[in-house]
């Protein structure tokens, strides 16, 4: 007799991942476009615009974590099938991929920096610093944990979940890793950080495949996503 096959969890149709793409394009531009909007309307609201932004990152993760949710119930789309499975001893690899993922990040953005003309990370967020450094500890925590923790994970729901399964479905992992790469970038919408992007996109694309679940992607995003914020935090508790 054969050994029994381990089943293959449903990828998510097309139809569920487009919906959630949507989904979050409407919850972003409702939530920061909202934002925007008080802020040049309101004096409150611009006079405390950190504690509306930390505020502002968390409900817009927690709803498009919710609508992820419920797109994935409607399709009848499992955990498994979007990454969430039991974690092995395959993510011990993670203790080198990560970092030699972050020594090729700064490499390809100090090449871009370079070639493109650009002015280094650091002297473009000296606004950042500035308006951080008008908000106290608990909002820059808020905002920290939002940033490392919230965000990361409703991104690789969505990227690397929803995304790069229903693509993987119908073309294949060579197809999903540049695929859901792309529309990574892009959805970040900053140019000159677009190869830095694309290669970021295509090491959590990779980890996906290679971890055959969504906690690979999710631990590097958080790390990496962790440093940029550690690095704002300081500004403040600093």
């Amino acid at each position: 007799m054969h050994p029994p096959t381990r089943a293959i969890p449903k990828q998510p149709p097309l139809r569920a991942t487009v919906t959630a793409v949507v989904a979050t394009v409407v919850v972003t531009t409702f939530v920061f476009g909202s934002l925007l909007l008080l802020a040049l309307s309101v004096p409150a609201v611009r006079a405390g615009f950190p504690n509306a932004l930390a505020l502002s990152i968390w409900v817009h993760a927690l709803l498009v974590l919710a609508a992820a949710a419920l797109i994935a119930r409607r399709y009848r789309v499992p955990p498994e099938s979007l990454g969430f499975v039991r974690p092995g001893r395959r993510l011990l690899h993670l203790l080198w991929q990560i970092p030699v993922v972050i020594i090729v990040l700064l490499v390809v953005q100090g090449v871009a920096f370079a070639v493109m003309g650009g002015t280094s990370p650091s002297s473009r967020t000296s606004g950042l610093d500035s308006l951080l450094a008008s908000a106290g500890p608990a909002t820059t925590i808020l905002g920290f944990l939002g940033i490392a923790v919230l965000t990361p994970l409703w991104e690789e729901t969505v990227f690397r979940g929803m995304i790069f399964g229903t693509v993987r479905a119908r073309w294949g992992t060579v197809a999903a890793v540049p695929f859901s790469a792309a529309v990574f970038a892009v959805g970040h919408g900053i140019p000159i950080l677009l190869p830095y992007m694309i290669t970021l996109g295509l090491a959590l694309g990779l980890l996906r495949a290679f971890h055959r679940n969504l906690w690979g992607p999710l631990a590097l995003h958080a790390t990496i996503n962790s440093i940029a914020a550690a690095s704002l935090l300081a500004v403040v508790l600093g």
